[in-house]
């Protein structure tokens, strides 16, 4: 009974606390930036402030058109980044599109050329090797390279 509550569940109760530490950590470090952006910022305005005193009424004019398009830059700048994430989301999904197409159809050659009876050509395996760097780029998974190692060893076994 202890060898089972040892196998099973220490590691269990292992992932548990380290899942809670990532937690943890993750939330330190975002109040972490959060403080020191806040700290520039009041940094800023304080320096901005002693600057106001410093300056004649005209640079003071121009301060006052500057800073409102400062912040629909900033404005802007969030949007932009908004959009980047949201492409780069597609992306992503578009790279999962093209590795199902292109995985299953580099699984079926990898089946193909392990039939029995057929020998692999130079000019198929190059074709393989290629279809494999491709699948891996996309994020394959251990299947296709099994099924790769098994197309290499044939060949290498034909040789």
């Amino acid at each position: 009974m202890l060898d089972f509550i040892v196998k099973y569940w220490v590691e269990f109760a292992l992932g548990i606390i380290a899942t809670g530490l990532g937690v943890a950590c993750k939330k330190i470090l975002n109040l972490y930036k959060k403080e020191k952006e806040h700290e520039k910022s009041e940094e800023k305005n304080q320096l901005l402030e002693e600057m106001k005193d410093m300056m004649t009424s005209c640079q003071l004019d121009l301060i006052n058109k500057i800073l409102p398009h400062e912040a629909a830059l900033k404005e802007e700048d969030k949007k932009l980044n908004q959009d980047i994430k949201h492409l780069n989301e597609n992306v992503d999904i578009l790279k999962g599109g093209v590795l199902s197409l292109q995985g299953r159809e580099f699984k079926q050659d990898c089946r193909e050329l392990l039939e029995e009876n057929h020998v692999i050509t130079l000019i198929e395996y190059e074709t393989i090797v290629d279809e494999h760097k491709v699948y891996n780029s996309l994020g394959g998974n251990h299947r296709g390279d099994a099924l790769f190692a098994a197309v290499q060893q044939k060949y290498n076994n034909s040789l």
